[in-house]
């Protein structure tokens, strides 16, 4: 179980990068530049192509997880993903560090 964090940060700065640019193109017409301005459009379009592909690639680990058998490695604990899928922890010592044994 990957944890997509870094992908999703980076696609919250690359939108919130876009949008200050695009303020700024608005508020100050003297950098009004149209190469600045699809440079910001860009940048909104991978950040919001990387929330979607995040979104999906979580969708897809959640239903592989529901339908394998999970072993947590702090207590030794093994079961159905489908005990798991939604809290991500073990069910016994709540710890996240959990392993996929088979699929």
């Amino acid at each position: 179980m990957k944890n997509w964090s870094f992908i999703r940060e980076l696609s919250y700065s690359l939108i919130a990068t876009a949008l200050v640019v695009l303020m700024l193109l608005v508020f100050t017409p003297e950098i009004a530049l149209p190469s600045l301005a699809v440079f910001a459009y860009i940048l909104l379009g991978v950040g919001i192509v990387l929330l979607v592909a995040r979104k999906l690639i979580e969708i897809i680990q959640q239903e592989q997880l529901r339908r394998s058998r999970v072993q947590c490695q702090a207590c030794g604990w093994d079961g159905r993903g489908e005990q798991v899928h939604r809290s991500r922890v073990c069910p016994e010592c709540d710890s996240p560090r959990l392993e996929v044994i088979e699929t």
